[in-house]
């Protein structure tokens, strides 16, 4: 998930799902003396992590994602004796199925980000109809329609959607001026809903419905029942705070029944990492996370939103205690020169190993992305790593394997677990290869710059 500017034509910042790892550029990243300048990027991101571990679709894709890997983990167990390590042996036939239906359904309920973003002019769109998930909108420049696209409907849209709507409330509030942004998908929902509505909604609103949509069973159809009712509740009351809290009951009850089922499915996922390394402590600390902000989004589905809709408190204070309760995870800032920083909020009091929380994430995230490196569009794992991949931590990591063999972090970091250096003391990418391939000791895993 990416924030871009159209003026620019520049990511601004970005958040990878599962990984629980964003970034930011330079240009927007907090710096000191600065606390509100470009903050709502931050915020924009941070929602999409929120939105991760609080809600149906994050659940759901979270626990996909880790079916992905307990397969591709099968699959090196199975072919550890192969000379580089990374091969993978065949499926079994009914592994291979489960594997071709996950990353399918993962698919499909993305859907597309819809028409081209485009950067010639300051364009509108309006949406003329709805079929299904298919929604035809009509681009309009300069009060006249240019054209007719479609595009498919799906989370990625959704949850793009609320950050925009969340960023901009954030931004209004400290009194800084937004980064622009294309129509799609940041608008898409916003859009959608002044056509079930009849009228523009507020972003407040936007925000509220999109959210209550991403804890349903079918979020792309939800947006069309719960827009009803928020017109239905709207014309009875005249208040669009009221009208929003009276749709929050379609939701609330089958979401509470999903939060308890999680518990045990949540448990399994901690069981796969049993013995595992790193990825053992970060998967006992993902999960509480989970079952922590499910618990209280099943009590107050709009939780996160609160201020917008109230006075309870301010903005700042309701952002400070969010932050507190739920810390942001890793971002990492590059910089001009080429080094990255690694912004983390986490827990860093060192552990019995002499370990912090952020160490054990950083190796369950090169566990995901070590997996991630060898996927097919088919769902299937190719033999060996499809394509040149990065450590997710190359620039913000000053281990000696990378002073000693940099091209390979920079190409296929996976290899280095085959240096004597990683076996007297791992980097975050090998300890996370080597959780993945079987049972393992800790080791200490620090080495950030500041180590050196």
């Amino acid at each position: 998930m990416t924030r871009h500017c159209e003026r620019e034509s520049t990511t601004l910042g970005s958040y990878s799902s599962n990984a629980f790892r964003g970034s930011l550029d330079w240009r927007v990243a907090p710096k000191p003396g600065q606390p509100s300048q470009h903050f709502g990027v931050l915020v924009h991101e941070y929602w999409h992590y929120l939105h991760n571990i609080s809600t149906l679709v994050g659940l759901r894709s979270f626990q996909a994602d880790q079916a992905l890997l307990n397969l591709f983990s099968r699959t090196l167990n199975r072919s550890s004796g192969e000379s580089e390590g990374s091969a993978c042996a065949e499926f079994r036939p009914e592994d291979r199925n489960d594997a071709i239906r996950i990353a399918l359904l993962q698919r499909d309920a993305i859907g597309t980000k819809g028409p081209a973003n485009r950067t010639n002019g300051r364009l509108e769109s309006r949406v003329a109809s709805v079929n299904g998930r298919t929604i035809e909108v009509e681009i309009h420049k300069e009060g006249r329609c240019v054209t007719n696209e479609t595009f498919i409907l799906g989370t990625l849209a959704i949850e793009e959607s609320v950050a925009f709507e969340v960023e901009g409330l954030v931004c209004g509030a400290f009194g800084v001026q937004m980064p622009d942004a294309p129509e799609f998908p940041y608008r898409v929902l916003s859009r959608l809903l002044q056509f079930y509505v009849g009228d523009e909604v507020p972003p407040n609103i936007v925000a509220g419905l999109g959210t209550l949509a991403l804890l349903a069973e079918h979020p792309e159809e939800a947006v069309s029942v719960l827009a009803q009712q928020y017109r239905t509740a709207q014309n009875r009351y005249s208040d669009s705070v009221r009208a929003l809290r009276y749709a929050v009951d379609s939701v609330r009850v089958p979401f509470g029944r999903r939060v308890r089922w999680s518990s045990s499915n949540l448990q399994a996922i901690q069981e796969m990492h049993v013995g595992r390394g790193l990825s053992e402590k970060a998967s006992r600390y993902v999960t509480s996370v989970y079952q922590k902000a499910l618990e209280r989004r099943a009590c107050a589905p709009l939780f996160d939103i609160e201020c917008f809709l109230s006075n309870d408190q301010t903005v700042e204070q309701h952002l400070e205690s969010l932050f507190d309760d739920y810390p942001p995870c890793d971002f990492l800032v590059k910089r001009p020169d080429g080094e990255v920083d690694i912004l983390s909020t986490e827990p860093d009091q060192p552990d019995e190993y002499g370990l912090a929380l952020p160490q054990y994430m950083r190796a369950f995230d090169a566990q995901r992305a070590f997996m991630r490196a060898h996927l097919l569009q088919s769902g299937e794992f190719a033999a060996s790593q499809l394509n040149t991949e990065s450590c997710p931590f190359v620039g913000g990591c000053g281990h000696p394997l990378f002073k000693q063999d940099e091209v390979l972090c920079r190409t296929k970091p996976w290899r280095h677990i085959h240096s004597s250096t990683a076996d007297a003391e791992g980097c975050w990418y090998t300890c996370g290869v080597q959780a993945t391939r079987g049972l393992v000791k800790l080791t200490k895993v620090s080495w950030t710059k500041e180590d050196e």
